[in-house]
């Protein structure tokens, strides 16, 4: 039974779409998407889809064009805004990038990838002072961001502001120590490198508690968006395979006429 003739059923195909997408199946849930908007017409949602699926396959110039279709539309989905700004990014147009994302960053301060992404951009711009605000709000908006938590640490201890950079390590280091170690090792490096030695006898005993500390658990799952892996061709919205051209029917084939030997003309006799 189709979408169209029971709508019931529509959760399913969007239970769907996010297993497609949770898996990385990107051109999977681009052709049920369609098959959706053939159903049920072009929802605003479903361009912000497109925006989403397009990008995470590599297809910038796709994506670009449902990303603004989408934000056109329905302006209040930060996600798109900042998906548009990253197309903007990998093909190398920094004015529209930085633009893009600065916009969707004070439009969305709720929102953690719209934070984080503008932390990420004024790293690029080597702003660090930025960075570090932008990340800060990121952890405002979603408190279990491990990566906001470890990029607030990171830019802390580049602007000197040790206490909230231990801090923020040590929130990154409750939910996940395997990915929190690392950076904060290097911090820990930083200071022993330059001679902060107070700090340093802080930040050793803070690490040496996370090794062992109980981890925190969170559900949450954040969109990377990173520099998306390119294939070959995009896959189009379903259409009808074009009937087969029918094979050309061969002519007949006419056997020779037999031939009578009564009438096969024979030479003349020769002469003696």
């Amino acid at each position: 039974m189709s979408i169209a003739a029971n709508k019931k059923y529509t959760p399913a195909y969007k239970a769907l779409l996010e297993a497609y997408a949770n898996q990385g199946e990107f051109a999977e849930a681009r052709v049920l998407t369609f098959e959706l908007i053939s159903r049920l017409g072009e929802k605003s949602e479903y361009l912000h889809r497109l925006c989403e699926y397009y990008f995470s396959d590599g297809f910038l110039k796709e994506s670009r064009a449902y990303c603004q279709k989408a934000v056109s539309r329905d302006p209040k989905f930060a996600d798109s805004h900042v998906i548009l700004g990253m197309t903007y990014k990998e093909e190398e147009k920094k004015d529209r990038y930085q633009l893009v994302l600065k916009t969707a960053a004070k439009q969305f301060p709720k929102s953690e990838l719209a934070q984080f992404k503008a932390g990420e951009m004024s790293e690029d711009l080597k702003d660090v002072t930025s960075a570090n605000k932008y990340y800060k709000q990121a952890t405002v908006a979603d408190a279990e961001s491990i990566r906001s938590w470890i990029k607030l640490g990171v830019t802390g201890v580049a602007l000197k502001k040790y206490e909230d950079a231990l801090s923020a390590f040590v929130k990154a280091c409750a939910y996940d120590r395997s990915r929190a170690m690392d950076p904060f090792r290097t911090a820990l490096g930083e200071l022993r490198k330059y001679g902060i030695n107070n700090w340093y006898e802080k930040y050793d005993t803070a690490i040496q508690k996370c090794k062992y500390d109980a981890q925190k658990t969170t559900t949450k799952r954040v969109k990377e968006f990173k520099k998306p892996q390119y294939v070959e061709e995009p896959i189009q919205p379903l259409t009808p395979d074009p009937a087969p051209t029918p094979a050309p029917t061969p002519a007949p084939t006419v056997a020779p006429a037999p031939v009578d030997p009564a009438v096969v003309p024979t030479e003349p006799p020769t002469g003696t």
